[in-house]
């Protein structure tokens, strides 16, 4: 098998999820790069295997040990590719930490995705739920997601349009056992205008009493 593949057994899934539950796997499966999903998958040891693709734990409640097969992609790369002298496309692995992704944005001076800093969670998770938060949502900026086609077996790139959008919901979530999200990619801009209506922002912006406002500061608040 690939060097890429971390492979356990009866491993323990206490790191791996926010409450810290002591639940057990009968295989763990980290794969530190997703060009490697493929061969997993058709591993005749993996094979009838119900299957968990768990990623950092946040938002699940371990009740018993899983008696097949959990899934983590721990790929982290970022890479940005210029459209023109104002927007580029970021991509992300999988495995990036969200927040990790909106303060590298932000350092790199882009805009966009600041509403939601601080979601716990990895980027494979965030179209699942298109999340959203302060009036912003992911699909906003979202420009396609790659992923793995369980049944047609093989890698595909969904537009947004394709993804099937709508609040909290995505067509990850209504076929939640066919797609496993390899990365996604962002169309994010330098002088995005920034999302300050909802509920709470203007007040607490007045309070910093700033007379300019820019991502940095929105992202601090």
């Amino acid at each position: 098998m690939s060097s890429a593949l971390d492979i356990q057994q009866n491993a323990d899934l206490r790191p791996f999820n926010t409450l810290r539950v002591a639940a057990r796997a009968r295989y763990l499966v980290q794969l530190r790069n997703s060009d490697a999903l493929a061969e997993v998958l058709a591993n005749a040891r993996f094979a009838g295997l119900p299957l968990l693709v768990l990623g950092e734990g946040s938002n699940i409640l371990l009740t018993r040990n899983f008696d097949g097969m959990v899934l983590r992609l721990t790929s982290q790369r970022i890479g940005k590719a210029a459209i023109d002298a104002d927007s580029s496309m970021i991509t992300a692995e999988a495995g990036v930490r969200w927040d990790d992704l909106v303060t590298w944005s932000l350092a790199h001076g882009y805009s966009g995705i600041e509403n939601l800093a601080m979601i716990p969670g990895l980027c494979g998770a965030a179209p699942i739920q298109n999340i959203g938060a302060y009036g912003a949502e992911l699909s906003d900026c979202l420009h396609d997601v790659v992923v793995f086609d369980r049944q047609a077996r093989g890698t595909l790139t969904l537009s947004r349009s394709e993804c099937c959008f709508g609040y909290r919901d995505s067509l990850f979530k209504q076929q939640p056992d066919r797609y496993i999200v390899m990365g996604i990619r962002l169309r994010l801009r330098r002088s995005a205008a920034l999302h300050l209506d909802y509920a709470g922002i203007r007040e607490e912006l007045d309070e910093l009493r700033s007379p300019r406002v820019t991502t940095k500061l929105s992202f601090q608040v």
